[in-house]
């Protein structure tokens, strides 16, 4: 009853009001970083990554002719470019390597980081099938399609599913057998927190008991990085410099992010690790502004009043607010003036609102940007720490004092006191959709959660430590990624990681076993299994009943009467067709 108590509700009273777990992310951001805790390092680190457009992605388009080619090496040169997007086991989620060929980047990144955060929720991705559990993903670059399209005498049947923004959905549904809600949001740059919006309604019109919200975004080719600079909303050196004086536009960024929800009632009845709880959510519109990509401060203000009012939410208990700030003149001033005109009023000096902004060490990821602020602020709610946000010098333009809101310029810690640390997140579509969400700090699991996941046994006791893969490398590289993660983790207790790898992980074809009686015996097992010398594991590989299936490869009627040749001339498949027969044979009748 604690996690319940902590909200002043009771279990028997939960409504469709009650606050959604967040209990699983995952991330793949510039230039590597693969997991949100190596996001979080790099956050702390004050870092940032900003570098050329690949070669590979400009090359296509440099031979069109040199006056082109001079447009697109000028705008179109620097960014925060993911090291490499080629880079996808295709063979993993049955695709075959002439049709993942055709697939757009951001699906292959989706695909993968979806897998992750399902993991990292505990949560084996293969349980799911046939379930109602949910996709909602944000996305709007097209720059893949356009090349896909582009050369009509290129195009195959798997073309317009690789290539189309409602596949990005869709395939993660049809790749795990998923049957609740699937869909693709653009709203541009508030695309991802306007999925987490739909998301969260889901769940609380019951529709769905899990959903997975996901933002992506890769910048294939260089078409709409120029037609951004054309629009000057784009900084000509690829950095975002928020809140700065010489903020001159927005530094382009790619990556994916992906977040599992559950109603926080569910995630407390199945046992699940809270990662913090979203309290509200909203999305609304900027109305006639200036110009379609011009904000409005007036609605920005209109939109934050709204939220935290449905939500009951003093606004006074907010301390932070990862803000959109993209590096804009126009729209920094703008969302400081709406912060401070709602957050500011009565605030008191010592205590103004502290905001921030991830997009300088990472880039703008537009239709992902949002959920990148969620893991941010997720993280600095569990740590009690909110990282700087890098800058020169502040804006002059903008009442910082007048305001009372202070950008964070040095990691700063946030205490714990007598309610739990709360914060917003902000993002801003071109187009005008403006969104925002409330998060709040896990409340502290129930004791018996505590006790089974923080304490070992004083006695030795031997226990099996399972692993799995889809192939004979990948089991070496999950025994050698472990081994990295327990080096980097001694305070995990073995009997957390144990149960884990138990019933937290889906058990694929390829599989391991370590008995040990320690994390010394385990990390000499894992060694061994990453080396393949045999010495300190089990391996095996699973075999399923199952119907016969005849399977006969190929790609279409290319080849008439292909299989009656096989069937004349070669052995092996004559051998095959002959023990297939015996079954029929067998099962027939």
């Amino acid at each position: 009853m604690y996690i319940y108590e902590h909200y002043g509700v009771t279990q028997d009273d939960l409504s469709a009001d009650e606050p959604v777990a967040i209990i699983g992310m995952a991330c793949r951001l510039p230039p590597s970083l693969g997991s949100p805790t190596a996001f979080w390092e790099f956050l702390l680190e004050g870092r940032r990554t900003v570098r050329d457009m690949p070669e590979e992605r400009l090359e296509p388009y440099l031979s069109s002719s040199p006056r082109i080619a001079a447009v697109l090496r000028r705008a179109a040169s620097r960014g925060s470019y993911l090291d490499d997007i080629k880079g996808f086991d295709a063979g993993f989620f049955g695709i075959s390597p002439r049709e993942a060929e055709q697939i757009d980047p951001q699906q292959r990144l989706l695909l993968e980081v979806a897998w992750e955060a399902l993991e990292r929720s505990g949560i084996p991705p293969t349980r799911l099938r046939g379930t109602e559990a949910g996709v909602f993903v944000a996305a709007n670059a097209f720059d893949y399609a356009t090349r896909a399209f582009g050369d009509v005498s290129a195009l195959e049947p798997w073309s317009v599913n690789g290539s189309m923004l409602f596949a990005m959905a869709n395939r993660i549904s049809y790749t795990r057998d998923l049957r609740g809600p699937s869909m693709v949001v653009d709203t541009a740059c508030a695309g991802s927190l306007t999925a987490l919006h739909l998301a969260c309604q889901s769940l609380w019109r019951n529709e769905t008991p899990l959903v997975m919200v996901a933002g992506a975004h890769v910048m294939a080719g260089p078409t709409l990085t120029v037609a951004l600079g054309a629009a000057q909303a784009t900084a000509p050196d690829g950095m975002s410099k928020t809140f700065d004086k010489d903020a001159n536009g927005y530094g382009r960024g790619e990556g994916a992010a992906v977040l599992v929800l559950k109603r926080l009632s569910d995630a407390a009845r199945d046992g699940n690790n809270v990662l913090g709880v979203i309290r509200a959510t909203g999305v609304f519109q900027d109305g006639r502004s200036d110009g379609m990509m011009a904000p409005n401060a007036a609605a920005q203000e209109h939109m934050l009043r709204r939220v935290y009012s449905r939500a009951g939410i003093e606004l006074s208990t907010v301390d932070y607010v990862e803000a959109h700030g993209t590096g804009t003149p126009v729209g920094d001033r703008a969302e400081i003036e709406a912060l401070g005109w709602v957050f500011g009023a009565g605030r008191p000096p010592s205590r103004p609102l502290l905001v921030g902004s991830v997009k300088p060490n990472v880039g703008h990821l537009e239709a992902g940007a949002g959920l990148v602020g969620v893991i941010k602020v997720i993280q600095a709610l569990g740590q009690g720490l909110i990282p700087r946000t890098l800058y020169d010098e502040l804006n002059p333009d903008i009442d910082w004092d007048g305001l009372s809101i202070r950008p964070v310029s040095e990691t700063t810690a946030w205490p714990a006191g007598d309610r739990p640390r709360r914060a917003g997140v902000s993002s801003f579509g071109f187009g005008g959709t403006i969104a925002h969400v409330v998060l709040e700090q896990a409340p502290p699991p129930p004791a018996r959660m505590r006790d089974v996941t923080s304490s070992d046994k004083a006695r030795r006791e031997s226990r099996v430590y399972p692993v799995s893969a889809m192939s004979e490398a990948g089991l070496r590289d999950v025994a050698r990624n472990l081994t990295q993660w327990l080096t980097h983790n001694p305070e995990v207790s073995m009997a957390s990681v144990g149960f884990t790898l138990a019933a937290g992980r889906s058990h694929l074809v390829e599989r391991g076993a370590v008995i040990a009686r320690d994390r010394e015996e385990l990390l000499a097992g894992l060694s061994s299994l990453a080396s393949d010398d045999g010495a300190d594991f089990s391996r095996a590989r699973a075999v399923t009943e199952a119907e016969p299936v005849w399977v006969f490869s190929g790609h279409g009627a290319q080849w008439p009467e292909m299989g009656r040749g096989l069937l004349e001339h070669n052995a092996a498949f004559t051998a095959a067709v002959e023990g297939l027969d015996a079954v029929y044979a067998r099962n027939s009748g």
